[in-house]
């Protein structure tokens, strides 16, 4: 029997609605409401100064306690970065009791966003020009087209150059899994605000961003969140305070077992964990609870993709199994390296 769904399909979602905003912080117009959680608001926002929209995150002080350490570690991280695939940091500081970060502004939603939409009002199968490989018009029946195959090839290949620019920047990244990259995407297609646009984006599969996706030659995805990253090669935050946290299906078997010194490697895990789960459907590792999730990170061998999903190569197979090596010195030693795999066996696609 098929072992249960990853989390990343587990529910099928429509984005929410963005809240519209239009009140000031500081020198910033808030546009629209883009995330909420227990530690402050991300809004859309204007920027008076320089006269363009940006990202602002809000942290409450008085409720933020040790947690401002995590902030402004990932401040002096992005600091340091200055990469197309890594969202940029614009300025932060403190207005009132807020403690605020703008970045750079990229509209667009995060992988399992995009991954987990399904259009149920999307029943039929799709056109003879899009289907290349007897994609069955349910909600993740694209996982076997050959055009989904190679645009998830080749962003997360992107998405690996843009670690390894960090890794070799001497930062680690640490909590690398899908609700941390971001793919752009034209603002009316998420809101559907313009039907005739979105409307174009109904077929071949039930989700138009991915329809947009693969209609496009050039996809632009980005890496956020760097509130966990540490110094290369010593487990340590850029301040020694804060403890070290993750995501345990995306940890690799040394950041499951708590090793002080992580390097490169550990992000190479976490992005094979990604790319498994993209081409699958299924975590290699996922569990009923953390524990469980974790022995298995440590202890159990993932189902090779291709049992999963029988249109993956045997090729891809193996760049993703050396990815997901248990020992590290087994693993590709450098993200290029994994983006070189990729390559050739997009390079190797009969597209």
């Amino acid at each position: 029997m098929d072992s249960p769904p990853t989390p990343l399909f587990r529910n099928s979602i429509t984005p929410k609605p963005r809240n519209p905003v239009m009140t000031d912080i500081g020198n910033y117009t808030i546009l629209e409401e883009l995330s909420k959680n227990n530690l402050g608001i991300t809004y859309k926002a204007y920027d008076k100064d320089v006269q363009k929209d940006i990202t602002l995150k809000t942290f409450n002080m008085e409720g933020l306690g040790s947690n401002l350490k995590r902030f402004e570690n990932e401040v002096q991280t992005l600091y340091r970065l200055c990469h197309p695939g890594i969202i940029s940091l614009l300025g932060h500081g403190k207005i009132d009791n807020l403690y605020c970060i703008c970045m750079e502004y990229l509209p667009g939603l995060n992988l399992r966003e995009i991954f987990t939409y399904y259009s149920s009002a999307t029943k039929t199968c799709p056109s003879r020009r899009h289907d290349t490989s007897k994609i069955i018009a349910t909600p993740f029946g694209f996982l076997r087209s050959e055009l989904y195959i190679a645009k998830t090839i080749c962003i997360i290949k992107n998405l690996c150059l843009a670690v390894d620019y960090a890794n070799r920047q001497g930062i680690i990244h640490k909590d690398l899994k899908p609700e941390n990259f971001i793919v752009e995407l034209p603002e009316k297609l998420i809101s559907e605000k313009d039907p005739e646009f979105s409307a174009r984006y109904e077929k071949p599969f039930p989700n138009r961003f991915l329809n947009y996706i693969v209609s496009q030659p050039e996809i632009t995805a980005k890496i956020t969140d760097f509130a966990l990253t540490s110094q290369l090669g010593t487990g340590k935050f850029f301040d020694d305070t804060v403890p070290i946290f993750g995501t345990p299906e995306y940890m690799s078997p040394e950041q499951a077992l708590g090793e002080s010194k992580l390097d490169t490697r550990t992000d190479i895990f976490a992005l094979g964990v990604v790319l498994y789960e993209l081409l699958t459907g299924h975590s290699p590792f996922a569990s009923s609870n953390i524990e469980e999730t974790l022995d298995k990170v440590i202890n159990c061998d993932p189902v090779a993709p291709s049992k999963r999903n029988y249109k993956l190569a045997p090729q891809l197979d193996a760049v993703i199994m050396k990815a997901l090596e248990k020992e590290k010195e087994a693993r590709y030693q450098t993200a290029k390296e994994f983006a070189d795999g990729l390559g050739e066996v997009y390079g190797a696609m009969s597209l």
